[in-house]
């Protein structure tokens, strides 16, 4: 044996996994706290109790999600920001098919009064 490792289990107590470095302590060490010899890199888990990991998972799958949409609904908003200044040419029946504008057509959505992407 090189030495030893203390690794605190409240660090794993909300079941995830943990990456670290823990400091490895010869057995000599003296009482001012010195003696650490090296580090060692671990990756942990605990879990203690299935559901409660299980309902912490989806809940993190939510929050996630839940962002990623805020983001994408906040890119819609910004790109439609940025084309009304060339609304009227985007709806022009005339566009040609090959064209940038052809392909990023915009129409309006009655229901919701909102303009929408039509690829």
């Amino acid at each position: 044996m090189i030495g030893k490792c203390a690794i605190p289990l409240d660090i794993l107590g909300d079941q995830m996994k943990v990456e670290e470095e823990f400091d490895i302590i010869s057995d000599a060490a003296d009482l001012a706290g010195n003696g650490v010899i090296g580090r060692v890199h671990l990756t942990l888990q605990w879990v203690y109790n299935s559901l409660k990991y299980f309902e912490t998972a989806l809940k993190r799958v939510d929050e996630t999600l839940e962002q990623e949409r805020l983001q994408r609904k906040n890119v819609e908003d910004h790109l439609i920001t940025y084309r009304m200044p060339f609304l009227e040419l985007l709806e022009q029946e005339s566009v040609d098919a090959d064209s940038d504008i052809a392909y990023d057509k915009l129409e309006l959505d009655d229901n919701a009064g909102n303009y929408k992407l039509k690829r």
